[in-house]
C-alpha cells in the first residue's frame, strides 16, 4: 500500500513537472507597450504620450482563430489625461467604449498571433499606476471563433500594464504545483 501511494505520487509529480516550469499557454490577453516585445512595463517622463496595446495571443491555445473579443480597460486615478482608444491590427469595428466595455470585431478570421486589438493613448501625469484589462460587464472574457454560428471561448489575463511601476500579474500563470524536496514527500508516507 505504501509503495503504491509513493509510486502514484511520483507519477503525478513527473506529469506535473513540465507544466510547473512553463507559463500556461492558451487564450490570453495582455498589455504590451512595444508589441510584439512582451513589454508589460513602461517608465515614461511626465507629460509624455504613452501608447499601450491590448494584445491577444492564441499560440498554444485550443482555439486557433477568432472573429470577436470582449474586454474593458481600467486606469489608475490621476495617472492619465486625455485617454483615447483606437482599433489596431485586424479589428475593424467595436461596440461600446474602453471604459464601459468593448466588443471588438475583425473583418475576417484572424489566425496569426499575437494580434493587436487596439491601442490606448494618453498623456502620463507623472503618477505611477496601472492599465488593467477587466471583464466586459455583459460578455466577460469572450472570444468568438470563426465558425458559423461562432463558438464561445474564455480568455485569461496574462499581464496588465505597469506605468512607472511593475505591472500587476494576470490570472493565466496560476500554478497549483508546489516545490517540495524528496525527503518531505517521503515524510508524508512514513509511519509515525
Amino acid at each position: 500500500m505504501r509503495l503504491t501511494a509513493i509510486a502514484a505520487l511520483i507519477v503525478g509529480l513527473v506529469c506535473a513537472a513540465p507544466a510547473s516550469g512553463n507559463p500556461i499557454l492558451g487564450e490570453w490577453i495582455y498589455i504590451d507597450f512595444d508589441p510584439p516585445s512582451y513589454q508589460y512595463r513602461i517608465d515614461p517622463t511626465p507629460y509624455s504620450v504613452v501608447q499601450a496595446y491590448v494584445m491577444l495571443d492564441l499560440d498554444g491555445a485550443f482555439v486557433q482563430e477568432f472573429s470577436a473579443v470582449s474586454f474593458k480597460i481600467g486606469l489608475s486615478p490621476g495617472m492619465a489625461a486625455g485617454a483615447s482608444f483606437e482599433t489596431a491590427g485586424p479589428i475593424v469595428t467595436i461596440d461600446g467604449d474602453w471604459e464601459s466595455g468593448i466588443t471588438a470585431y475583425t473583418g475576417s478570421c484572424v489566425t496569426t498571433f499575437p494580434a493587436a486589438l487596439g491601442v490606448l493613448s494618453f498623456v502620463y501625469q507623472g503618477v505611477p499606476g496601472d492599465i488593467t484589462i477587466e471583464d466586459h460587464p455583459d460578455q466577460p472574457r469572450w472570444i468568438l471563433d470563426c465558425s458559423t454560428p461562432p463558438e464561445l471561448s474564455i480568455y485569461c489575463v496574462y499581464s496588465h500594464g505597469g506605468v512607472g511601476k511593475p505591472p500587476l500579474g494576470g490570472d493565466c500563470g496560476a500554478d497549483p504545483v508546489e516545490d517540495a524536496s524528496w525527503a518531505s514527500i517521503k515524510g508524508l508516507y512514513r509511519p509515525s
